[in-house]
């Protein structure tokens, strides 16, 4: 009697076996799938030199360094069960994240598809509009005034923010310096020599709308405005140069806007003095009347005061807890740059003594 429902038995511990089975196949499958889907589904171009000789396994290793492609290794899987005809060429490319593996590669063997007539333009972070328009007219051969007097054209401006979901309406104040300012994201550029200040612009808010789009969730979470994070950001950017400062810094002026305190940062002084020889000017100007100072205005400055880069952003939107209310850097010796924290101003006053005047 055992023997016959062992036997009936069988069946069905197959059946669970091989259910149990082709489900982890197909999970196995659709993981392979997502591995060899595009990084990212919405345009972004990218630069890519393909060295003479690199071979396919090569380049794959590279392009997962270099972010383009998820994972190499499933991309070679990829090849081997699906060949796809590809002769590289060698040569600089652009080419889109959100393009497939077999697109990639395909554009890659085509020598209609290398670059030419280009040039590598770096844009640094903290910078100001001005200084942008300035290594525009180096390398292009617009002037500095033309570049800022389209940057400044509310009409072109607004035609942006119809564009962009990164830019808002906040961007239109009439008081402020440049429009654009804090928007232009810094990064390495590829540009055809023969691109008009419209294509450089776009290429540069290209940069700013992805961060945006990849960190929606947290602009969203922020008790600023998306105009505030990249106003707040560009502060952030010109007080600190490494991310750990920056999350501190971006605390500290989160902890005075919420008491409410004058954020009272030199930087800003800086902007609304337009020029200057060094940071001491800065400082003994604090009474220099523009909706700039944050000195003599509460909260944040009538706009962005350089351009951010993506830590100093990702730094207001994710900033350290701390119960700071201010900083100073060391500006002398072997220690230059070391930021110091404190919770009073009877603490950073014996801070300011001993590191900016030299008092022990």
């Amino acid at each position: 009697m055992s023997m016959k429902k062992n036997k009936k038995r069988w069946p069905l511990i197959l059946l669970v076996f091989l259910l149990v089975v082709g489900s982890g196949l197909l999970f196995a499958y659709q993981q392979f799938n997502q591995l060899n889907n595009p990084i990212t589904n919405t345009s972004e171009e990218v630069s890519f030199t393909v060295a003479s000789g690199t071979s396919v396994s090569k380049l794959l290793d590279q392009l997962e360094e270099k972010e383009i492609i998820k994972n190499a290794m499933a991309s070679k899987i990829y090849l081997q069960l699906n060949p796809v005809d590809v002769q590289l060429k060698a040569g600089d490319f652009v080419i889109d994240k959100a393009w497939s593996l077999e697109e990639i590669l395909l554009h890659m063997s085509d020598g209609k598809n290398i670059v030419v007539d280009t040039f590598r333009l770096t844009f640094i972070d903290g910078q100001w509009a001005k200084d942008y328009a300035m290594v525009i007219e180096n390398h292009f051969g617009y002037s500095q005034e033309e570049v800022l007097e389209l940057w400044n054209d509310r009409d072109y401006v607004t035609t942006l923010i119809d564009t962009y979901e990164v830019l808002t309406p906040d961007i239109l104040s009439e008081d402020v310096e440049v429009l654009l300012e804090g928007y232009l994201a810094p990064n390495t550029y590829e540009f055809y020599k023969d691109a008009s200040i419209q294509d450089i612009t776009k290429r540069l808010l290209d940069q700013s709308e992805q961060f945006y789009l990849n960190n929606k969730a947290l602009f969203d979470a922020s008790n600023l405005s998306i105009h505030e994070v990249f106003n707040l950001s560009s502060i952030v950017q010109s007080e600190a140069a490494h991310l750990e400062d920056m999350k501190n810094v971006a605390s500290v002026f989160f902890n005075r806007l919420a008491l409410p305190m004058r954020l009272e940062s030199s930087v800003t002084v800086c902007y609304a003095l337009g020029e200057y020889n060094n940071w001491q000017e800065c400082e003994r100007n604090v009474s220099i009347q523009s909706p700039y100072n944050t000195y003599i205005n509460d909260g944040l400055p009538i706009g962005p005061i350089a351009n951010p880069g993506e830590n100093a952003l990702s730094s207001v939107l994710s900033p350290n807890e701390t119960d700071y209310y201010f900083f100073l850097t060391e500006m002398f010796g072997e220690t230059k740059g070391t930021f110091h924290y404190s919770q009073t101003y009877a603490q950073h006053s014996q801070l300011v003594n001993q590191y900016l005047r030299g008092n022990q």
